[in-house]
This record gives C-alpha cells, sequence and structure tokens, in this order.
C-alpha cells in the first residue's frame, strides 16, 4: 500500500482504508468455496490467494502504464509467480480454481456464441468475450457475491457499460431484482434519489428494501 501510494499514479482517488476493504473483499469472495467446504488451504495457496487479491485491489488502482512498477514490486516480494515472458506482467494472470497454478487471463475467455437466429441482429447488441471483460466481469461477480460496491473507471467505449450489463444479466433472478441506471446531464441528486426510491418498500420503520425479500444489484453508468 505505501508502494501503490509513494510510487505510482492512480486512476483515480482513493482512501487507504477502501483499498484495505476492497482488499478483505476479494479475499473473503475468494476463500468464501473452500470455508464452506471446509477445506484447509496449504500456506503457499494462501499466499497466491492472497497476492492475487492484492492485485486487483490496491494494485488494481494505478494506471496502465504504472502496472510495471507494481509487477516488479511483487514479484521481488514473492516468488510464487510463475516466469513471466517478457511483456506480460502479474495483472495478465489469473489463479485456477483451486489456487494451485498460474494461468493467463486469455485461457480463461469463453467462446464467442454466434446469436442462433439469422445474423440481421444489430452488431452492436453481439457481444464478444476478450480476456479484458473476462477479468472485469469475474472480479465484478466476486465483489457482488460479498455484497461489496464496486466501481469500473476508464475511458469513454472500452465497455464498461456492457460489462456491468452482463454482470446484472448473470445474477439469479428468483433472489435479486437488477437495475440499471443513466445519469446524464439533466440529472440531479433529488432525481436520482427518486429514482432510487422508486425501486424500494419500506419494510419497518426507517428500513427499506427491494420489492418482495429479493436483494437490489444496481447499477449507475456514466457517473
Amino acid at each position: 500500500l505505501d508502494f501503490v501510494w509513494a510510487e505510482c499514479v492512480l486512476c483515480v482517488d482513493c482512501v487507504a482504508i477502501g483499498l484495505v476493504e476492497s482488499l478483505l473483499a476479494l479475499l473473503s469472495a475468494m476463500l468464501s468455496p473452500a470455508e464452506h467446504a471446509n477445506a484447509l488451504l496449504d500456506a503457499a495457496r494462501v499466499e497466491r490467494v492472497f497476492l492475487y487479491c492484492l492485485i486487483w485491489s490496491i494494485g488494481g488502482v494505478v494506471e496502465q502504464k504504472e502496472r510495471p512498477k507494481v509487477d516488479l514490486h511483487l514479484r521481488t516480494a514473492s516468488d510464487t509467480f510463475p516466469k513471466l515472458k517478457s511483456s506480460e506482467t502479474v495483472f495478465d494472470y489469473r489463479l485456477t480454481s483451486n489456487a494451485q497454478t498460474w494461468e493467463t487471463w486469455s485461457t480463461f475467455v469463453p467462446p464467442f456464441k454466434a446469436p442462433a437466429k439469422d445474423m440481421t441482429e444489430a452488431l452492436s447488441s453481439l457481444f464478444v468475450p476478450t480476456a479484458d471483460s473476462t477479468r472485469t466481469q469475474l472480479l465484478l461477480d466476486l465483489y457482488v457475491s460479498r455484497g461489496r460496491p464496486a466501481m469500473l473507471v476508464g475511458a469513454r467505449g472500452v465497455g464498461k457499460s456492457t460489462d456491468m450489463a452482463q454482470m446484472l444479466h448473470r445474477q439469479d433472478a428468483t433472489i435479486i431484482t437488477t437495475r440499471m441506471l443513466a445519469i446524464t446531464s439533466s440529472s440531479t441528486p433529488f432525481s436520482l434519489q427518486q429514482k432510487i426510491e422508486g425501486m424500494l418498500e419500506k419494510r419497518q420503520g426507517r428500513t427499506f428494501g427491494p420489492l418482495g425479500t429479493k436483494q437490489l444489484v444496481l447499477s449507475i453508468d456514466d457517473f
């Protein structure tokens, strides 16, 4: 944390406690399957899980061009990473499901599924998975699974809204209500509050929640 704070340029202003909380949320999500299975992980696998979460929490807020600094710092501190090619960094790798080995993100990209109907479907509605989209959506799923907020930062047109829409689409509709709100130039704090309150119902006292007994996953676009 001190290294990133002192040596790197961040893509968004952060506070230290927020980064630590992000790290712990990812760590909790990654260790949850082992906890539910009552499995005991060896020290080497716990170290790999911790480093992976460190990369995508505290390391995830640095600018793209600053990533080689974080890469060198982490690989100097730990020998658990695989031997990388000269053009690769630790950001190009993720853990396998059992946390035994590191694999490149490209190996986890699902195949593109062409639409079953004819190809008159608008090209803008097609989604072609990439290593970047696969990585973003997996991390979003981890945060959502722990009920934690996440923020995507990037230039216009890089696919942030599409990644969010894909994540919302994967939620279990029987227990989760999903909504996506778009912020425009005419939006005000009051209008945003009204829209959010319109998705909720009063349960008791000052407690509000989504209709029925469901949970609500809300995406706010172009914030």
